[in-house]
């Protein structure tokens, strides 16, 4: 995946307040991703001025957004909460700054091996700490709820990666596979 093409999909507030409607576009993203793996990477460009008032995803070719686009847009969270942009290329040549949106892990509560010890309490503490955004999501395979917590980092290599990438089934950077994102206005 090179980002060579993006859509923006904007999040309205209502019927469901913009985190949960976003948590909601976000679950039917990961159901259309996990599909193709590797495909499609996830920018939350929002953060600062209305969190989770926009979600980006990227593609290779305009054909793989048309794809996905005909994939989720008759999902119920999309046509209640959300309008798709029509998709763009990324100017050629961009020069400007780049991103990485990279989960957060936080270990499920079955992985503490030494009682007493919770790495998962300090990796929650931290996350709210850094005052993280993340995504309430819901388990397909076992009903489980859980928070995806993600963060942004500036990508300071001085230039992105041209081989091809792989971010994970969320869309997003992993340490192994970063996902260097343009931060287009």
């Amino acid at each position: 995946m090179l980002p060579n093409w993006f859509c923006d999909i904007e999040v309205n507030p209502t019927p469901l307040p913009r985190p949960m409607a976003a948590s909601a576009v976000a679950r039917v993203l990961h159901g259309a991703f996990r599909k193709h793996p590797g495909r499609y990477a996830l920018a939350m460009p929002g953060k600062k001025k209305h969190p989770l008032s926009v979600l980006r995803v990227f593609a290779s070719t305009r054909d793989e957004l048309d794809t996905l686009i005909g994939n989720i847009r008759d999902a119920k969270a999309l046509t209640e909460q959300a309008v798709i942009h029509y998709p763009r290329s990324v100017p050629e040549g961009y020069s400007g700054t780049w991103s990485l949106y990279q989960r957060f892990r936080i270990p499920a509560r079955r992985s503490e091996r030494i009682p007493g010890r919770s790495v998962r309490l300090k990796r929650v503490q931290e996350a709210n700490a850094n005052e993280l955004s993340f995504f309430q999501m819901k388990s397909e395979s076992n009903g489980g709820r859980f928070r995806l917590y993600w963060e942004v980092r500036p990508f300071l290599e001085p230039e992105p990666l041209k081989a091809d990438m792989h971010p994970d089934s969320w869309g997003l950077s992993t340490t192994t596979s970063p996902v260097p994102l343009p931060d287009i206005s």
